[in-house]
Order: structure tokens, then sequence, then C-alpha cells
């Protein structure tokens, strides 16, 4: 495959793996400055859904080397 493609698949799983990390940070802090109760399930799927899609990401990308 081009570099092209190569180039664009790393750019995707860092960003993805960038937001999933973000999202973590984000959603632990938001529990802890809510002081009650907060069920962040919806928060937590989203992020893992994010850094499972970086790892998908970096093995097509292995792939196409």
């Amino acid at each position: 495959m081009t570099r092209v493609f190569k180039v664009l698949a790393t750019i995707v799983a860092w960003i993805l793996f960038v937001l999933g990390i973000m999202g973590i940070v984000g959603a632990m802090s938001a529990h802890i400055a809510a002081g009650e109760p907060w069920q962040p399930y919806g928060a937590f799927a989203l992020v893992l859904a994010y850094l499972v899609l970086a790892v998908v990401v970096m093995k097509l990308r292995q792939m196409l080397e």
C-alpha cells in the first residue's frame, strides 16, 4: 500500500488513543468532583471503544507493511 495510508492510519490511531486517555481522566475527575454516586458507564463505554479502535487501527497498519 502507499505510504499515505500508513501515515493516515498512524494519525487516526494516535488521535483515538489520546481521546481514550483524555476520556478516562475526564470521567474519573468528573466522578471525583461530583461527590455523589455518579454512574459514568456511558463515558467509560465510549472511552473503551476509542481504545479498542486505536488497537484495531494499529493492527491494520501493521498489516499494510
